[in-house]
């Protein structure tokens, strides 16, 4: 059998260390988190302490057998999200940009994935504030959001995943919008897979009960801060909305 191979790559470390040796470290702190968010299937999250960064938000990636053998034909996902993260931030898009990227191979499939971010105490999902601070004030952070999507888009990316709970606003005397859970993040210019993806956004819009005029007003702001095709892009968003609301409704009733 091929010898496992290891690669890694760090940022906002001035520690050198082999990788045998910063598998060794992020497997200890993976048997003793301070918290498990996420645990089952092919990714574990994790709140973990891991020197020299302190508290880390780990995942951890253990593939299953096909995902092992697509992995010998395409990137892999730890990789593209490490790749597209300083590009993301350029163009102004925030996001928790990822300080360690570990992945185990045995050639040519990788077996294992590793990639953590800064732990952010100071941040809430949207889903989370909407049930405290319905209102106006929640309505200009629905906005802000609405002006990261756009970037994120202009910038020449889908996320595929913009639930309310992927997206978060950090506190202070500014507030920030952080687009989080970039697993399916991916590099597209096509403006009908930028209107679904915004789409997205507007059904958990619809989900959490915002009205019909503001989830309008919403719309119209990221078709005007788009540097697209309005008219594709108007017709994309509400294909998905009209193909994927009753799915949402029933989801909101149930709740």
């Amino acid at each position: 059998m091929t010898a496992p191979q290891i690669t890694c790559y760090v940022r906002q470390c001035d520690t050198i260390l082999p990788p045998e040796a910063w598998l060794s470290r992020v497997e200890d702190a993976e048997s003793h988190p301070l918290a498990v968010l996420k645990a089952g299937g092919m990714k574990n999250t994790l709140k973990v302490n891991l020197p020299p960064w302190g508290e880390l938000c780990l995942n951890a990636f253990y593939w299953d057998m096909r995902r092992k053998l697509l992995s010998a034909f395409r990137i892999s996902r730890g990789a593209r999200i490490w790749a597209c993260a300083g590009d993301l931030l350029k163009n102004g898009v925030r996001i928790p940009e990822p300080v360690f990227l570990l992945e185990i191979r045995r050639p040519p499939f990788v077996t294992r994935t590793y990639i953590a971010y800064p732990w952010l105490s100071d941040r809430r999902d949207l889903g989370q504030i909407v049930t405290r601070h319905p209102g106006d004030s929640f309505f200009s952070i629905l906005q802000m959001a609405t002006d990261t999507i756009a970037r994120l888009h202009n910038a020449g990316f889908i996320h595929k995943d913009l639930k309310w709970g992927n997206i978060a606003c950090a506190s202070g005397p500014t507030p920030r919008i952080i687009i989080g859970d970039l697993d399916g993040i991916r590099r597209t210019t096509s403006a009908i897979r930028h209107g679904k993806d915004f789409a997205r956004f507007i059904l958990d819009a619809m989900r959490f009960r915002v009205s019909p005029d503001r989830t309008e007003v919403l719309i119209r702001r990221y078709l005007d801060r788009r540097n697209a095709s309005r008219k594709i892009l108007a017709k994309s968003i509400r294909y998905r909305i009209a193909l994927k609301k009753g799915k949402y409704i029933r989801s909101e009733l149930a709740n």
